[in-house]
């Protein structure tokens, strides 16, 4: 990781980025699995003194006869929520 010390501690940062890669295995979770995120990550991110901590949701499908406009619509219009 950059920023690692030669003894393996890592260095005191202002700015850094986490990213969680992984897939999904059953997407009935995702709320479930997203609170468990806000309590054990996000939690301790924002108690940083002055820290300001951005929180973003990547989703990706894949479907052999592409989405309907209906679906689109409907997806994009519940994204403002």
């Amino acid at each position: 990781m950059r920023g690692d010390r030669p003894d393996g501690q890592l260095q005191r940062t202002k700015r850094w980025n986490l990213r969680r890669l992984g897939e999904q295995e059953d997407e009935r979770r995702v709320g479930k699995d997203a609170g468990r995120f806000a309590e054990k990550v996000i939690q301790h991110l924002t108690e940083v003194s002055g820290a300001t901590v951005e929180v973003k949701i990547e989703i990706q499908t894949h479907s052999p006869d592409g989405s309907s406009g209906q679906t689109i619509r409907t997806v994009i219009e519940n994204c403002k929520t």
